[in-house]
């Protein structure tokens, strides 16, 4: 973070914070990639670029519709979704077993509409619970002391911004871009059927202006944009009768386009633990990977990707889901001060038994039960269990997110179920 206030000597800092966007493709300017989820998943790999909205099926229409596996056959959700989590007799079931099996064949999907819920979905609860939770994140940004999980306060970092934060209930110390976001969150929740149009023009001006500005900010402002955008999107998904006027497809085109550029600005070495960094330093970081990590939870669980090219960019995506650092515990993330997250950094530190950063890839071992699978201790892979449990019993409310989000993904890269994702 970076606020006006912070000090002179902060700045010479900023060129040495380094960030790895690697969960970022550059390969082509539309694409937002759709990452490979591991190797003991035994799948290929999808990506996508955006997608064009061509239908008029409406929302309400979807939902009322009705079908049976007869009419719209799909592949069954992988073991770890029990057939519980879905309603309406989507999937097909095994009375023996009580878990979705997959029938012979598969038939497109009806027609996309950006940022609603993909269609192989509409009946699962698991996924409404998902959903609800990622559409929670916005008002998060103008109630209480509480921000969405991937945005720090910069009065945590630069403490003597705290007192009028607390003063006035909620955060005053925003950047700019954060802070105009949080005004226009507001008149969206307050917004009447007379002036919502009024509130979207505001919304899609901000969104062009950063689409415009964001290559001359530092590295704290583009984030704080790209935060900005991402609250935008989950913003949109809650409107879905303005999506057709709005041309959501800018809205993707813009976040993927600040993402590119902060990815050309922030490099980093993840293999490895080092000492204590900078709490600046380290926030911004894991700020960025939880941003990133929270867009690709949205393009799985809703519609925002276009179907002819999703496999265009398989070899440059590869692994990318696999490298991105699992979020910070509670502990860490949500630390108030200075002192508290250096006791508390310290603490995570003595209590490792390896210097291995932890990633998704590692979550991907598990199997079913839980368990870890395919781990061979030639290659040191069980040196990481106790670490991996330790994360566990820390979560935060975006590693919860995350438990969830796995096994869908799974889901996904089954043969044939991309075809109707």
């Amino acid at each position: 973070m970076h606020p006006p206030s912070q000090p002179a000597e902060a700045e010479q800092q900023q060129n040495d914070i380094e960030l790895d966007w690697a969960a970022i493709n550059a390969v082509d300017e539309r694409s937002l990639n759709t990452p490979k989820l591991g190797p003991s998943l035994d799948v290929s790999n999808l990506s996508a670029p955006f997608p064009v909205w061509t239908g008029q099926q409406g929302l309400s229409e979807i939902e009322e519709e009705s079908f049976d596996v007869e009419t719209i056959p799909m592949a069954g959700p992988p073991p770890s979704i029990s057939n519980i989590w879905f309603l309406g007799g989507q999937v097909a079931t095994s009375r023996s077993s009580h878990k979705c099996t997959a029938p012979a064949s598969l038939e497109p999907r009806p027609p996309r509409r950006i940022f609603q819920r993909r269609h192989i979905l509409r009946n699962c609860a698991l996924s409404s619970v998902i959903v609800g939770q990622l559409t929670s994140f916005p008002k998060m940004l103008i109630q209480g002391q509480h921000l969405p999980p991937f945005i720090t306060p910069p009065c945590h970092v630069h403490e003597q911004l705290a007192f009028d934060c607390a003063k006035s209930g909620r955060h005053q110390c925003l950047l700019k871009e954060l802070a105009i976001c949080a005004g226009l969150v507001e008149m969206f929740f307050s917004r009447t059927p007379q002036n919502a149009d009024f509130v979207w023009k505001m919304i899609y001006a901000e969104r062009d202006r950063l689409r415009r500005e964001h290559e001359s900010f530092d590295i704290y402002h583009q984030l704080a944009a790209l935060q900005a955008v991402t609250i935008y999107i989950l913003l949109q998904t809650q409107d879905p009768e303005s999506g057709d006027s709005n041309e959501t497809e800018s809205m993707l085109r813009t976040v993927l386009e600040i993402a590119m550029s902060a990815s050309d600005k922030n490099k980093l070495d993840t293999e490895t633990l080092h000492q204590t960094p900078a709490r600046e330093q380290w926030v911004h970081e894991e700020s960025g990977r939880r941003t990133i990590t929270v867009l690709l939870m949205i393009n799985l669980m809703l519609d925002c990707l276009l179907e002819p090219e999703r496999n265009t960019y398989e070899t440059s995506c590869r692994n990318n889901i696999e490298t991105i650092l699992l979020p910070a515990t509670r502990d860490l993330w949500e630390a108030p001060t200075n002192f508290i997250w250096r006791t508390e950094y310290e603490r995570y530190l003595s209590r490792r038994k390896t210097t291995k950063t932890l990633k998704v890839g590692d979550l991907l071992r598990l199997n079913e039960a839980g368990n870890f699978q395919d781990m061979s201790v030639s290659h040191g892979d069980l040196d990481i269990v106790p670490d991996i449990l330790a994360w566990c019993e820390g979560l935060d409310s975006l590693g919860s997110l995350l438990w969830m989000i796995v096994p869908f993904q799974q889901w996904r890269m089954n043969p044939g179920v991309n075809e109707v994702w």
